[in-house]
């Protein structure tokens, strides 16, 4: 596991999400717990030092959900997500800022993205953009996107069986040396402890604790990778939420 100071790994910016419902309501009311995680496992991985995080949470999103499709050992690109990303928003590849989560879901849903293999992950980073014979292979694609422009669509997503991929403001409490051992990540004590914005995958809820489980990108930080978030804390600090579907079959 990398160490967990290195600032360009929270580098995600916000947008402004699009509502969107899942059929969940007062006639037909959350189960009290979800975890997509008995459906298909997430790979655990590790960003390094880079603000890689939104390429990382689309592409472990979509891997969980191409092999529950039949798609046996699916690995796509998470480099290609924040390559493609920096040219989108114009930043030069050479410069490590991370990305709007937005801008990786619409990459993952107008082009697609390829294997791993194809674009490994490279470290400290790739300064050469993905060649046409590279984007010519992004066939993974996202076929249905939803906006979830809450808690409750981000809950209702994961009762629905599908994972959801969001930013949060981080504060001090993330870095703590309980957050590492745990990945019990406490409502913040003081926002002006504020250190950046990080993307993850939320994957699992429970009613009764009022917790939100997601999956990390800091390789086995947490619980083997997964930590624990407050219900206030998604409310108050997360964002920019977003639910897949795909059409692809093995």
């Amino acid at each position: 596991m990398s160490a967990c100071l290195a600032p360009s790994r929270y580098h995600v910016s916000r947008s402004i999400p699009a509502m969107s419902g899942f059929g969940f309501g007062p006639s037909s009311p959350l189960p009290d717990s979800a975890d997509t995680r008995v459906l298909e496992p997430y790979d655990i991985v590790d960003q390094g030092h880079e603000g890689r995080c939104v390429g990382f949470a689309i592409a472990g999103l979509m891997n969980q959900l191409l092999r529950r499709e039949g798609v046996t050992g699916a690995k796509v690109s998470g480099q290609y997500v924040y390559d493609e990303g920096r040219i989108l928003e114009g930043v030069p590849l050479s410069e490590d800022r991370g990305m709007v989560i937005a801008d990786g879901v619409q990459i993952a849903v107008t082009t697609g993205l390829p294997d791993e293999s194809a674009w490994p992950y490279s470290a400290p980073g790739s300064v050469t953009p993905p060649p046409a014979s590279v984007t010519q292979v992004a066939h993974h694609k996202v076929d249905l996107e939803f906006a979830c422009p809450d808690r409750l669509t981000m809950l209702a997503s994961i009762a629905q069986g599908f994972g959801v991929v969001g930013g949060i403001d981080c504060f001090s409490e993330l870095m703590s040396v309980e957050a590492a051992a745990t990945g019990e990540v406490p409502y913040p004590s003081d926002t002006k402890s504020f250190v950046g914005r990080h993307a993850i995958i939320f994957v699992a809820y429970d009613m009764p604790s009022k917790l939100v489980v997601f999956r990390n990108s800091w390789g086995g930080w947490g619980r083997a990778g997964f930590g624990t978030l407050p219900f206030q804390y998604i409310d108050d600090f997360a964002s920019d939420m977003h639910s897949f579907r795909l059409a692809e079959r093995a």
